[in-house]
């Protein structure tokens, strides 16, 4: 079984050709229920997810916390898959510290998977050109059928990924933008709106709601981007850091 969460299509992309490479099942987390059984005792467990500012997204870690790792016992397969732009930091380091602490022992296996950047909320930050979106989608196939060739063997201790440099600096950041990097009221959208309403159907927080025909933000963001991403008429901004950017259209089937 896969537990993934995504917002803009990448780590759901990655986390389905898995799931068809190895024969199992791709459940989103978000639209996972409490009530529903884990699968069996011998069938490996794997969590996918993207990384945040070199962070876990708040909402892996939650469903991670009470959901998953206390009911996975220390003895069965488990394994990680990060989506990343370019670089994970400490990300995974973490995850294998609350796998640790929730069960007694680390993860089997942590991997990294480069896709395409998706975020825009702060200056420096963009999409890739369309020739590093084209080289990273083709290339990202072959990462996946190589984890899928270390999962079916149930390979143990692997630590395969991409950190970057100063990784703990990096990931050091996080808590402060998880606080104070994303503030909702800086969310604008203009008179390009055509009031089609797929932001607020896209919204993996349920953070939007339409009135009078334009999306109104609420106070849960999930710092995401789905909804500027996917807006026909790219009339969504966040307040000027978006300004002149451009949009990612999501990866097509693996």
């Amino acid at each position: 079984m896969i537990y993934y969460y995504s917002a803009t299509g990448n780590t759901a992309a990655a986390a389905r050709y898995l799931a068809n490479t190895l024969g199992q099942s791709a459940v989103d987390i978000l639209k996972d229920s409490p009530e529903s059984p884990l699968p069996g005792d011998d069938e490996p467990i794997g969590i996918m997810f993207p990384i945040y500012c070199w962070g876990i997204p708040p909402v892996v870690t939650e469903f991670l916390h009470h959901r998953l790792l206390h009911q996975v016992s220390g003895s069965r397969y488990l394994w990680g898959v990060c989506t990343c732009g370019d670089e994970a930091g400490t990300a995974m380091r973490e995850l294998n510290q609350a796998v640790k602490a929730a069960r007694g022992r680390e993860a089997d296996a942590l991997w990294s998977v480069i896709m395409p950047n998706t975020y825009v909320m702060l200056p420096g930050f963009d999409t890739d050109s369309a020739e590093v979106e084209k080289a990273k989608l083709a290339a990202a196939p072959r990462r996946l059928d190589a984890i899928a060739a270390k999962i079916n063997e149930r390979a143990r201790g692997l630590y395969d990924v991409k950190e970057g440099s100063f990784p703990r600096l990096r990931s050091a950041i996080f808590p402060a933008f998880r606080r104070w990097g994303v503030n909702t009221a800086w969310w604008h959208v203009s008179d390009a709106c055509i009031g089609c309403g797929r932001c607020a159907s896209v919204c993996p927080a349920d953070n939007l709601t339409m009135a009078d025909n334009r999306p109104v933000w609420g106070r849960r963001c999930f710092s995401c981007c789905a909804c500027y991403h996917c807006c026909p008429t790219h009339a969504i901004s966040y307040a000027s850091f978006t300004k002149g950017k451009s949009q990612y259209g999501g990866p097509s089937p693996l």
